[in-house]
């Protein structure tokens, strides 16, 4: 082998560890709510979603993020429609209040509270 063969195997090696670790490494999670505040109606849906960042900030693609989620406090004015490890779809009752959402992740330091208002 020559040294110029050499030196293409390292650089390639280092290229796709850098591509590994800037790209496919999470840095940490980012959850999206759409909307945060819903109306007693009986029909409000509120979309919870976990999204796994980078280190560039970008969603990282082909990646999963385990999660547990945990209502706090007012599971009772909601119904669940769909809870999955990075989505949780929920649906308004007829009473007001504030729902409180525990969601942690092994890539979150703290675990993330999320609060929904219905009013």
């Amino acid at each position: 082998m020559t040294t110029l063969s050499i030196t293409i195997i390292i650089l390639s090696v280092l290229i796709i560890y850098l591509i590994y670790y800037f790209f496919f490494n999470i840095y940490e999670i980012e959850i999206c709510v759409n909307p945060n505040r819903l109306n007693p109606d009986n029909n409000s849906i509120a979309k919870i979603n976990i999204k796994p960042i980078n280190s560039l900030g970008i969603e990282i693609p082909f990646r999963r993020v385990y999660s547990q989620i945990n209502f706090i406090a007012g599971i009772e004015l909601v119904n669940i429609l769909l809870r999955k490890d990075r989505k949780i779809i929920l649906k308004a009752e007829n009473n007001t209040g504030i729902v409180n959402i525990e969601i942690l992740s092994k890539f979150s330091l703290l675990p993330n509270v999320v609060e929904i208002k219905i009013d």
